[in-house]
């Protein structure tokens, strides 16, 4: 029997954790109109960029571990469904089309294929190129590739007005999500997340990767999906009683 590698459940749950209070203040903002002083210095988008960035790569890193890679993507996929359904009829102008359950559940899926091409190439050279893809491909949804005013390729309008590309990032300025993880660039992260665990062997770790520090972190991190799920709708109950009814 493996043995369960805690340190990971319990990164997750942070991660989650952030994540959580991250929407909390988004909602309280966005939702509520209380002035949250990150929405207007820009300091959200580097938080959010962390946080997604920190889920993603963790997941890439976990799929090593996974022995049904193809059921865990389907049900993620379902769950995403989920998602945007209760966005949808809760907050209509915060709609998430292809947050980062999407995103997810199409990568667990292409997950052995990702992982038969980085078998064949040097880890190294896995991740130079998951850098400077993920840097060159960071802008798609403004419309090009590449970085401004260096070097850039602009995308013509009739590619991004088609209207059904945006899960690969290529959508039109009036195209929205409450939140948004295309295909690329965040494939690369989670390509970078592979890389990282694909030589390891799981089952020799430090011993303090198995030791449980936190049960409330490692409670997160085991039931991170089921959490995902209902956090928003806890969160945004919870805030409307605040400033509702008490």
């Amino acid at each position: 029997m493996k043995k369960r590698i805690t340190l990971l459940d319990e990164i997750r749950g942070f991660i989650f954790f952030l994540m959580a209070v991250y929407h909390a203040l988004f909602d309280l903002e966005y939702i509520f109109g209380i002035h949250i002083f990150i929405f207007e210095y820009g300091i959200y988008k580097y938080i959010a960029l962390f946080i997604g960035m920190s889920y993603i790569f963790i997941s890439g890193f976990s799929s090593n571990l996974s022995h049904n890679i193809y059921k865990r993507g389907v049900l993620c996929f379902l769950a995403a469904m989920v998602i945007t359904l209760i966005t949808h009829i809760i907050t209509p102008k915060l709609t998430i089309f292809f947050g980062v359950l999407h995103f997810l559940a199409i990568a667990m899926i292409c997950s052995p294929f990702i992982k038969k091409f980085t078998d064949k190439i040097n880890s190294t050279i896995v991740i130079i190129l998951c850098v400077i893809c993920f840097i060159m491909t960071y802008n798609l949804q403004m419309g090009y590739l590449g970085i401004k005013p260096y070097f850039y390729f602009p995308l013509p309008l009739t590619l991004r007005n088609t209207g059904f590309l945006f899960p690969f990032g290529i959508c039109s300025e009036r195209f929205f999500s409450g939140d948004f993880y295309p295909i690329f660039p965040w494939i690369f992260v989670y390509t970078l997340g592979i890389a990282a665990g694909k030589n390891l062997n799981f089952d020799e770790l430090p011993s303090i990767c198995y030791k449980k520090h936190g049960n409330i972190l490692s409670f997160c991190g085991k039931h991170s999906l089921l959490l995902y799920l209902i956090h928003q709708v806890v969160i945004v109950i919870a805030l409307w009683l605040v400033f509702t009814v008490i």
